[in-house]
Parts: structure tokens; sequence; C-alpha cells
């Protein structure tokens, strides 16, 4: 069987088309600048595949010097997507740049002969630096996307696809493809079919990364919303018993917050709740989780610490509150928070729920609400305060 290389282009382009029209639709109703970024970037394939497709047809330096250009600008979308996912700057200057350069060295190397084998190998080098580009930033993504299995299988495809374009420049480079392989031939239609298959795979896997967050984050503060909270703490939960190992709960909840909106308006009380959001991670250790269960209430899910651990941890969350809150959109809101911790032991007793730690943990936020507030209780037992150490944390969180 013969694959004819610019038919399978040009059934690509077709493709990546329309997945562009329904990226961009989806974008425009959840207003997610992500999403556009990468039905940009399927535009950008779409017409560089459709100048590649129609090389016979048109001249060769159009062909390939701007078709290859639209790929290489259209996979650096591809990060700029990322990073904006990110809450990154997208750094669409140096995606223009690196697209330019490629353009450039592509034209002088139709200039000056028949250079094909470098071509081939340049344009593939590019487009795997890009691919792994994108790959370490879906990798490095934000802690709240630590659990994400689809921005794991992202990372997978467009990590496979550089790898596909680096061997193909490998294999050029050592002669072990022939230059008109590698161009037209079956090899070469291969890597295109290839590479549709894990586009679409990218496409897809992509806007489910955008729709799960869309429907695990909280709105208004970003953090992990109540259902993806109870979720992740059921698996924490779960695996705590299975290791045997400890895990505690932290119930936060904004003292006299009623009185915030009362006093200066539910817009400064949101605030307030979106610059809890923005410090509390401050006090917590990578692999903790926090979620906003509703309200005032946030929840934090702290796998492996005991109830000594979470104590100061909790402390050290409280003290954050307590600096960090007290001007507020430029209100003297001065807001604390009181902390109920509960505590998974090692070796649990028999039949231990997670509900039954969420109500203990609750119970002494409660308990820390009629004894004063702006305070940490253990249910159970209290720790002994220990002011130097707490101190000392501060001056290592704020410095």
């Amino acid at each position: 069987m013969t694959l004819h290389v610019p038919t399978i282009l040009l059934t690509s382009a077709m493709m990546n088309a329309l997945i562009a029209a329904l990226q961009l639709f989806i974008s425009h109703r959840l207003q997610n600048v992500a999403l556009a970024y990468w039905a940009l970037c399927n535009v950008a394939v779409a017409t560089g595949a459709t100048l590649l497709g129609l090389r016979a047809e048109i001249p060769l330096v159009v062909s390939v010097v701007l078709g290859n250009g639209l790929l290489l600008f259209g996979l650096g979308l591809v990060l700029s997507g990322v990073r904006s996912f990110d809450g990154k700057t997208p750094r669409l200057g140096l995606v223009a740049a690196i697209a330019a350069l490629g353009m450039g060295l592509l034209f002088l190397s139709l200039h000056f002969g028949d250079n094909l084998g470098q071509r081939i190998i340049l344009i593939s080098l590019l487009i795997a630096g890009w691919c792994l580009l994108a790959a370490i930033a879906l990798h490095r993504g934000p802690e709240r996307d630590h659990w994400s299995f689809a921005r794991s299988v992202c990372s997978v495809l467009i990590s496979a696809m550089g790898g596909l374009y680096a061997a193909r420049a490998l294999a050029v480079a050592t002669g072990w493809l022939s230059t008109e392989n590698a161009y037209a031939g079956t090899p070469q239609a291969v890597l295109v079919l290839s590479g549709l298959a894990i586009g679409i795979g990218w496409n897809f896997c992509s806007l489910y990364m955008v729709l799960d967050r869309f429907a695990s984050t909280d709105e208004l503060t970003g953090l992990l919303n109540r259902r993806t909270t109870l979720l992740r703490g059921r698996h924490l939960f779960d695996d705590a018993i299975a290791r045997r190992s400890a895990m505690s709960i932290l119930m936060v909840d904004l003292d006299h917050f009623k009185s915030i909106n009362d006093r200066f308006g539910h817009h400064v009380g949101d605030a307030v709740l979106h610059r809890f959001a923005d410090v509390a991670p401050r006090g917590l250790r990578f692999g903790d989780v926090i979620g906003r269960l509703g309200g005032e209430e946030f929840c934090v899910l702290l796998p492996g610490a005991d109830s000594d651990t979470a104590w100061k941890l909790g402390e050290r969350l409280r003290l954050i509150a307590e600096l960090e809150l007290r001007v507020v959109a430029s209100r003297p809101v001065h807001a604390t928070v009181t902390i109920g911790i509960a505590t998974l032991p090692a070796d649990p007793p028999a039949g231990p729920s997670l509900a039954s730690l969420i109500r203990a943990a609750d119970e002494a936020l409660y308990l820390g609400k009629a004894e004063g507030r702006n305070r940490v209780l253990v249910a159970g037992r209290p720790p002994a305060r220990d002011p130097d150490a707490v101190e000392a944390d501060m001056r290592g969180i704020c410095a």
C-alpha cells in the first residue's frame, strides 16, 4: 500500500481546522484564553499543512518556508497556551522570533542550493524543541494540577511527538534514513499519520484538561471546590490506611466574616477570601491540598502529618492570615482564622472514615470559635504551644 504524503497533509489540515473551530467556540463560552491559543495553534498548523500538501502546485519557497514557519509558530502556541493555562506570560514574542528564525534558515538553505537533508534536520529539531518545552511546562504545572490525569497524558503525548521528530532528525543526520524517504517516502507518511493521531489525542486531552479544571475549581478563590477537595480527601485517606501512615485535616474558618461583609460590603468580603486563598499555600508543604468547602470555610488535607506537625502548620497558617489579612482592598478588615485539627494516626482503630475525621476537625473548629476565635485546636488533645518555634517558622516564610 502506497501512502501519499500530500493527501495525508491535506487530511490533517481539515482535521485541525475542524478542531480549531470547536476549541474557539468552547474558549468563547468558558472565557478560557489557553484554549484560544490552542485553537490558533490548530489554525496555523492547518494552514501550514495545506501549503506543504500543495508543494507540487505552488512555489517551493512558499510551501517550504511559509508552510514550515506556520507549523513552528503553531507548535510554539502550544507552549503559550500551557503557560497561559498556568497563569504565566505566554511569550508570543519568543514564538514569533523562533518561527521567523526557522523561516530565515529555510530560505537560506533553498537559496544556496539543494540542502534537503539540512532542511529536514533543522525543522525536525525545532519542532522537537517546542514539543520538549511544552512537555516540561506541563510536567512543572502548579501544585493544584498535581493530580491531573489529563495533564499527565498531554505531557506524554507532546513528548511522543517531540521524540518522533528528534528521531527523524537523527536518522537523516546519520544516514540511516535517506532524505527522499524522509521527505516524501513511506517513513514520512507514517510520521505525518502518527503526528495526526497524536495531535488529535492532544487536542481532546487538552480540552478535557480545561473542562476538568473548570469543574474542579472554585471560581472566586481559584482553589479546589468542595467536590474535588472531598474526592482527593478520600483518595489520601484510603492511601494513608493502606500505607498505615498518618494523615491530618485542618478545617479553617474566617472569623466574623459576616461582620466584614456588613461593614465593608460583599466585594471586600470576596477580596478577603481571594487574598486568603493566595497566601494560605505559603504555610503548607508540597503535596498538601487546600480547597474551599463553601462560604468562608476551607479544608486542608495534610498527608503524612501527625497531630504535632498539623498543629505547627495550622499555627503557621493562622499567623499568615493574621498578618496578611489586616488590610484588604484598602480596608482595615483585620480578618483572622480559627482552625480545627483532626488526625488519623499511623495505626488507626478499626472502622475509621474520612467523614468522622472531618467531623472531629469541625468540632474542634467550633470549640475554638467558642473559646474566642483566632486559634488552633486539635481534636482530643490540644498540644502545648511553642511560640518561639512558630515565630521562627514565620520568619522563614516571610523572609
